[in-house]
């Protein structure tokens, strides 16, 4: 029977078969035997099964809920597939659902499948809602393991063909303010039990899938199992509920976090549909590219901040080039951050009015940016002391700022998704803005600290504020132009720079003692224009008070900022892709942005280590035969076999060009 026909994209449920295609990937799962499904193909194009038939266990479960087994099967319900139109919160899609019931102990089970037009990856997430709790000791200690570990739960699992095997598992770290090893590449991970986001597994020849969690960083989950993913014999399971057996609440229904499977012949492929899956699932809206100032980074905005001081600021933000001036912590009348992350004081309807210090109104503020033709945005903290259950008035006062003063952009900041009722108010919050709105708001979502969403869950919202690096303290961790684009071009390996902010700070502000890694030049032996250009091909944060600028460097911010803002649609319309070695103070490297119609754009960096002025970048994500010309920076582009011959003749230096 055909449930649903779209072109390619079609679902069949048959003999006890339900198969999903839409041309790319193909998913056949059985559900006679189990009552639940169990995948028993995964193939695509090329025709070859990364999955074996001989899978015998269902494809999620959750610990302490008893699996079906053939002697005693769950009663399959509902098997339906419909056609979803893109939304504020994915791209368009076709959502197929399957109903179980464990009859015995009154669970009701749910599995979705989300498959895109011409993609070959297919999104799973699963559900259920009991009349039982979990039958599990709800700790790590004594009883509760075997020889095979304590018991545990996962969302989805597949039996890997005989010559599939893992290849590389990617882990992800949030609380930027701890660590600047942002990103944890590890290739040929031993099987068992593995951690990350990201698993990708394939045969000899290079042909093989991928598993991509769309969870927190693995510190920051709250699941019962210590681990992402298990690999045993040829069996991989990914594990990320982001529900603790403690919290299941008899009646109510609990919802996994999704797992992307996608399907590829090589390594480049796999990372183009990476990538192409994010783009599709988080949709992005043209609306919020934004060259954002938040004046925090120079250490004394509390101590600076009335109204007279903001006003000077938006002026001197619209000459530094930037879009939106950022109201950080200290303009409401409850006080800071302070009284709720540390005092733990309650959240009261008068928080977030605004200070009597600013003269209890965002008005004038309003009026400076309009004349300076620019807009405003302000830093706000959910109330994180009671897992958000204010959701719907903290929602109705962010509406009112939006309504009332025009701001589009919010950053959140205090985020602590310490439970999945937590998340789920803080998701329940997330889509009332934006639908409210009609995407009107963007979230900038801080992952400096905390158990934040990470670099893979909640993009649908916003984009990711990415750490807090200073010059202006002796303590924390420190700004230079190095570790900020190794930051960016580790994490656009595989992930979109689109959702990234990348800090510029200020070389003014720097004070003696304030950098003291070792292994780095001092910051201010790179040209301010180069620090302005690492974001280039991401979303830049002027961190800095720019009333505190000389007039001379304003103009010098603006004309960087002018450059980025002219190729930013360009760029951010297309896939940005990595090129060149990984920066560690002595390379040439960059990044590439593939636009669908061929209007490819690259930025090359030279850093001062680099003794050559020329250099060879080779990549598999270059576009060949390309005629490049030069738009920003010093140097030239030009198309070899393989990649790019670039020249930057300073060190260091950049040089962005466009194709023509």
């Amino acid at each position: 029977m055909i449930l649903l026909r779209d072109e390619d994209l079609v679902v069949t449920f048959e003999n006890g078969l339900l198969t999903m295609t839409n041309g790319s990937i193909r998913r056949v799962v059985e559900l006679a035997s189990l009552g639940a499904p169990r995948t028993v193909e995964l193939s695509g194009i090329d025709g070859v099964n990364r999955a074996a038939a001989a899978n015998g266990a269902a494809d999620f479960a959750f610990v302490g809920l008893e699996p079906p087994t053939a002697a005693a099967p769950w009663q399959l319900g509902e098997v339906r597939a419909e056609s979803l139109p893109q939304s504020l919160l994915d791209g368009a899609a076709v959502r197929v659902t399957v109903d179980m019931t464990d009859v015995r102990r009154g669970i009701d089970y749910r599995r979705e499948y989300f498959l895109y037009r011409g993609l070959p990856v297919i999104g799973t997430l699963a559900a259920f809602r009991s009349a039982v709790t979990p039958n599990v000791y709800w700790n790590h200690r004594g009883l509760n393991g075997d020889a095979g570990g304590p018991p545990h739960g996962f969302t989805d699992s597949l039996l890997a063909a005989g010559p599939m095997t893992p290849k590389l598992s990617v882990r992800f770290r949030g609380r930027t303010d701890l660590t600047d090893d942002l990103v944890e590449f590890v290739s040929s991970p031993a099987a068992g039990r593995l951690g990350g986001n990201l698993l990708f597994a394939s045969d000899s020849a290079g042909t093989g899938f991928f598993l991509f969690q769309e969870s927190p960083p693995d510190e920051e989950r709250r699941d019962f199992e210590n681990f992402s993913f298990i690999w045993s014999g040829h069996r991989v399971e990914s594990c990320n509920w982001g529900v603790h057996p403690a919290e299941v609440v008899p009646g109510q229904w609990q919802v996994s976090d999704r797992t992307a499977v996608g399907i590829y012949t090589d390594r480049a492929g796999a990372v183009r549909s990476l990538k192409a899956y994010q783009r599709l699932r988080f949709p992005s809206d043209p609306r919020h590219r934004a060259v954002v100032v938040n004046p925090w980074g120079c250490g004394r905005f509390r101590e600076l901040a009335d109204a007279d001081f903001l006003v000077r600021e938006i002026s001197a933000a619209a000459e530094c080039g930037a879009t939106h001036y950022q109201i950080d912590d200290g303009w409401q009348r409850g006080g800071t951050l302070n009284e709720i992350t540390v005092l733990n004081h309650r959240v009261t309807p008068d928080y977030w009015e605004v200070s009597e210090r600013l003269g209890g109104s965002l008005s004038p503020l309003r009026e400076a940016a309009d004349r300076a033709g620019i807009k405003l945005a302000l830093w706000m903290a959910p109330s994180v002391n009671c897992e958000y259950d204010d959701w719907r008035a903290f929602a109705d006062t962010v509406l009112k700022y939006h309504r009332e003063y025009g701001i589009g952009i919010f950053k959140f900041d205090g985020v602590k998704l310490r439970s999945s009722r937590a998340a789920r108010n803080f998701r329940s919050l997330l889509e009332r803005l934006k639908t409210a709105s009609g995407g009107g708001i963007f979230i900038n979502m801080d992952t400096t600290n905390g158990q934040r969403p990470g670099y893979c869950s909640f993009l649908e919202f916003g984009n990711i504020f990415l750490e807090n690096r200073y010059l202006c303290h002796t303590w924390g961790r420190n700004y230079h132009p190095e570790k900020a684009l190794r930051n960016l071009w580790r994490l656009s390996r595989l992930l979109r720079p689109q959702n990234f902010q990348i800090e510029v700070a200020n070389p003014l502000d720097y004070v003696d003692g304030c950098f003291h890694e070792a292994g780095f030049c001092d910051p201010r032996d790179y040209p301010w224009e180069y620090w302005l250009a690492v974001p280039m091909f991401a979303s830049p944060l002027l961190w800095f008070a720019p009333s505190l600028l000389p007039e001379a460097m304003r103009r010098r911010c603006r004309t960087v900022m002018e450059l980025h803002r002219r190729w930013r649609d360009r760029i951010m319309e297309g896939e940005i892709f990595p090129i060149g070695d990984e920066p560690d103070g002595r390379s040439f490297t960059g990044f590439v942005s593939r636009h669908p119609q061929g209007l490819d754009t690259v930025i090359v960096y030279r850093e001062i280590g680099a003794a050559a002025g020329r250099s060879q970048l080779v990549s598999e994500q270059i576009p060949a035969g390309r005629r490049w010309r030069t738009v920003g920076g010093a140097g030239e582009v030009l198309s070899v076999p393989g990649g790019l011959d670039a020249s930057v003749p300073a060190a260091p230096g950049f040089v962005l060009a466009v194709a023509e």
